[in-house]
């Protein structure tokens, strides 16, 4: 009898463990999280660019790019494609919209002979900073450049050689006189990718700019092991300048903090995410960081996990499998934005949406932006205030929108 007993029980308590993993399993189901209230207001204004620029009327041939915005002005580049065939694009202006007057201002005209590509822009102490190079040039005039735009001219502060292993910096502020530029080397000899972070102060007339303060390297144990860093992973807020990296086919969290007055930087250990997880998007919220990551084997599934600034994995918030899923520096109290392509109507082409978080330390949960379909984040404007793009209807083109939660 009381052998029966205990194999019932063995049972029961089995049977409990098998159902509570199915429900904790079903809690991570994207569409099992969706808020039935709404987490914010949400309204949705059109940029129409063309009015202003008449060449983006030929979507074929001409596109938009290098986005930055100091809260008053949207500044970005005008590219053309050079071969129709070839994809590749040039840089052929840079341009600043006025988000409160609603007019357009041509800053600097490119050539498109001169093969130059603009790949970032930023202001610092109300002066534009750009970043780009000649990547389509013969191998002894590939270069790249971090300029100053004034007056309709450009005006060189640095340059270096855009040899086969080097990609043009992008420039992140960290404050009104400090950018840190991230310059990708790529060696082909087993398959490493290294990534050189540079943090650079500048003074108030330009005349000086100091590429020597601070280098970050991530470690590298051998030919066989991969550095990478997305570009989407990489956070500078309060203080932290964060990103994330894969090396010995695991996931890290780098960390540094700068003291601007000083250019000392503190160095912190990194969070390991984990093994076989490569990241793939992050962002900062109630000091909890946030990472979307992708198996690096199959990219499949997509899951976002949650670490305190120990280091402690708190939380595996969303698990979706043949989705996609990005976070983005958004970060209103505790609401964050991202996108991923959660539809379960299958009766409707899958496509990535945006969706408002309230994130919180073990769980997510999160209202659908119904109004656009195909969103993608494109950059800050102002707190509660993004550049999108994406579509409202399925038939339509991807257009660029003005996001105000």
């Amino acid at each position: 009898m009381k052998k029966i007993i205990i194999i019932l029980s063995l049972l029961l308590l089995s049977g409990c463990a098998q159902m509570q993993r199915h429900f904790l399993a079903d809690a991570k189901k994207p569409e099992k999280n969706v808020m039935m209230d709404s987490v914010a207001d949400v309204m949705l204004t059109e940029l129409e660019f063309d009015q202003f620029i008449p060449e983006l009327k030929d979507t074929e041939k001409y596109s938009l790019g290098a986005f930055y915005s100091d809260g008053k002005k949207l500044y970005f580049s005008l590219n053309q494609k050079i071969k129709p065939d070839s994809g590749k694009s040039v840089s052929i202006g840079v341009y600043a919209y006025d988000l409160d007057a609603k007019t357009m201002e041509s800053l600097f005209a490119i050539p498109a002979l001169d093969e130059f590509v603009v790949q970032s822009i930023m202001t610092l102490d109300s002066k534009l900073i750009l970043s780009g190079g000649y990547p389509f040039k013969e191998e002894s005039k590939r270069t790249f450049e971090i300029s100053w735009i004034h007056d309709l001219e450009k005006t060189k502060i640095a340059e270096n050689n855009l040899d086969k292993f080097r990609d043009i910096p992008s420039l992140h502020k960290v404050d009104e006189s400090t950018i840190a530029y991230v310059e990708e080397l790529t060696f082909r000899l087993g398959n490493r990718d290294i990534t050189r972070i540079s943090l650079n102060c500048m003074t108030t007339d330009f005349m000086v700019f100091s590429t020597d303060l601070f280098e970050y390297e991530p470690p590298v144990m051998d030919s066989k092991d991969q550095v990478t860093i997305s570009e989407s992973t990489i956070v500078v807020q309060d203080g932290y300048f964060a990103f994330a990296y894969e090396r010995d086919s695991a996931g890290w969290i780098g960390r540094w903090k700068l003291d601007t007055s000083t250019m000392l930087v503190e160095v912190f250990e990194p969070i390991k995410i984990g093994k076989s997880r490569s990241p793939r998007s992050m962002m900062f919220i109630d000091d909890h960081w946030f990472v979307t990551t992708a198996d690096s084997f199959d990219f499949n599934p997509w899951e976002l996990y949650v670490f305190d600034d120990l280091g402690n994995e708190v939380a595996m918030q969303i698990e979706g499998r043949n989705w996609m899923m990005f976070v983005y520096p958004v970060n209103i109290n505790q609401t964050g934005l991202f996108s991923g392509a959660f539809d379960v109507d299958r009766s409707k082409p899958v496509t990535d949406r945006f969706y408002l978080g309230n994130f919180e330390k073990n769980t997510v949960t999160y209202q659908r932006i119904d109004e656009l379909i195909y969103g993608n984040f494109v950059t800050e404007i102002q707190e509660g205030v993004y550049l999108v793009k994406g579509k409202k209807d399925y038939g339509l083109d991807q257009r660029y929108y003005i996001l105000k939660i």
